[in-house]
């Protein structure tokens, strides 16, 4: 019985983890979203510029998606899109408040290299506005998140190695 018990626990926690799985956004606060062929360009054109902008290439519309939805919880996320324009437009079109943050361009050097000099001027804006980017508006409890993920993950390996040793030293 208290086997059944201990494993109800368990599932339970993978469930309430699953529910809560998209999660922290491990990505840059300022970020170019590319495909493999913008991103070499896009990559190139900051470095000439001197602007320190991660580009981070993306292989599906859902993960593109997926990551222009973590712009509406973080107020500090600043998107130039170089790929994936059809579902960038999409999305502004359902999120107007957005246009100010996500910089859609087309795929050439010109479009590009225009969209990273907004981008660098939205940002240094950002930063004169705010004392520190990092700490304004949603993103102050990300830090607690990452701890308390921590935790449950060491609650979970915890519970999974006395299970086990409970079954081993049982059967003996």
């Amino acid at each position: 019985m208290k086997i059944k018990g201990i494993f109800i626990i368990f599932i339970l926690f993978f469930v309430i983890n699953g529910i809560n799985a998209h999660g922290v956004d491990v990505t840059e606060d300022v970020m170019v979203l590319s495909d493999d062929s913008t991103g070499v360009i896009a990559k190139k054109l900051a470095e000439q510029m001197d602007f320190d902008v991660k580009v981070y290439k993306f292989n599906s519309v859902s993960d593109v998606e997926h990551q222009l939805e973590h712009a509406l919880s973080n107020k500090n996320k600043m998107i130039l899109v170089v790929a994936y324009q059809n579902v960038s437009n999409e999305f502004l079109q359902q999120h107007k408040d957005l246009s100010n943050r996500i910089i859609v361009v087309d795929s050439d050097d010109d479009s590009i290299k225009n969209g990273l000099i907004k981008l660098k001027q939205l940002n240094s804006t950002e930063n004169i506005n705010s004392n520190s980017s990092k700490i304004s508006n949603n993103n102050v409890g990300n830090m607690d998140l990452n701890f308390t993920s921590l935790i449950l993950i060491i609650v979970i390996i915890g519970l999974v190695s006395a299970i086990g040793t409970y079954i081993i030293k049982r059967k003996k």
